[in-house]
């Protein structure tokens, strides 16, 4: 069994999820990663989440909540959509009524969820404050594959551009670097302390470099 199947067994548990219902659900987590249009967002993408998730499970309030919302964030994931999340989180809820989870955590995670969609919190644009509820520490996660070695960023580039080959490149790019540019004009690309205080001037750093890669590639538009 894989470290990222034991880390789902053993929060799953922990929000009273019966065995056959983890088999059942973590055999669709696995096909739905899994799907030939994924490239970067695998389960790969999930164990980096989750060393991540790690260095802070101590002081997370709902450590097993976020584990959950880290397995479900991008369960489905087709580039040509446009409610990705939703449906993610849909099926959050799918499986939360199998283990008639509270609703109240239900929503939070669904809430989180959807937030993945773009990333922005109550401290996104705001200097100087950082973030340190549970959703903060998820968001931050998330984006950590901004701020990795050049060569890790590179590859996460190319990952994603083969997620999106229904695209032409000139289009590809022009969209990429809007999307892009949206990061670098916000007040911090992360909300907490931890994570900003190590990734920030690297993300930015990263970002730049690929959007002056893209608008080359589109006639510097």
């Amino acid at each position: 069994m894989s470290q990222v199947q034991e880390c789902w067994n053993e929060y799953g548990r922990n929000i009273g999820a019966s065995e056959e219902v983890l088999s059942k659900y973590w055999d669709i987590i696995q096909s739905r990663y899994g799907e030939h249009q994924r490239f970067y967002h695998t389960l790969n993408h999930i164990e980096e989440m989750l060393q991540y998730f790690d260095e802070v499970k101590e002081i997370l309030q709902r450590p097993e909540l976020v584990v959950m919302a880290i397995f479900f964030h991008d369960v489905v994931y087709e580039p040509t959509r446009p409610d990705n999340e939703e449906l993610s989180a849909k099926l959050f809820a799918e499986f939360c009524s199998e283990i008639m989870k509270e609703n109240t955590d239900k929503d939070r995670v669904c809430d989180w969820i959807l937030k993945t969609k773009g990333h922005v919190t109550d401290v996104t644009m705001v200097t100087g404050q950082y973030g340190c509820l549970d959703e903060h520490y998820l968001l931050d996660m998330d984006l950590a594959i901004l701020a990795t070695s050049p060569s890790r960023y590179n590859g996460y580039a190319e990952e994603i551009r083969k997620e999106y080959c229904h695209f032409s490149e000139q289009e590809f790019s022009i969209r990429r670097s809007k999307v892009l540019k949206t990061f670098l004009e916000r007040t911090n690309i992360f909300n907490t302390e931890h994570f900003r205080s190590k990734l920030e001037t690297k993300a930015r750093q990263n970002l730049a470099d690929e959007i002056k890669t893209l608008d080359a590639a589109c006639g510097g538009t």
